[in-house]
């Protein structure tokens, strides 16, 4: 997916924050690291390289930053869509569709595998 992005001058990463934000609007960006599943330092980083490009505005609310799409965010999402468009259709085309769900339920299951354990409880009998 990189790959597809490299003209745009954004990282697949960065590409995912900004159509998250398209979609749902202005947002803290701790909120936008639980959507994405990165840590809030991991969202920062990608904000303020988005914030140095021109694509997003960050604003103090109070301890909190709020991002936002700017009007050239959306104008270089429209591209990217286009651009990755290619390669979801390459994949339609080579791989069947239970091939893809048997792909999608792959993904899915790393993705329940990195999730960290819930936490440990003490039983209460013990304290």
């Amino acid at each position: 997916m990189d790959e597809s992005l490299d003209g745009m001058g954004m990282s697949f990463a960065q590409y995912r924050a900004l159509e998250a934000i398209s979609e749902i609007g202005p947002m803290h960006i701790a909120y936008l690291a639980r959507l994405l599943k990165v840590s809030r330092q991991a969202a920062q980083r990608s904000a303020r390289q988005l914030a140095k490009h021109g694509l997003v505005d960050l604003r103090a609310e109070g301890r909190d930053v709020v991002i936002e799409i700017t009007p050239e965010a959306r104008r270089r999402l429209a591209l990217c869509r286009a651009a990755t468009s290619q390669l979801r259709d390459s994949l339609e085309d080579r791989l069947s569709q239970d091939q893809r769900s048997s792909l999608a339920a792959l993904l899915r299951a790393a993705e329940r595998a990195f999730q960290p354990p819930p936490p440990r409880v003490r039983p209460w009998w013990l304290d």
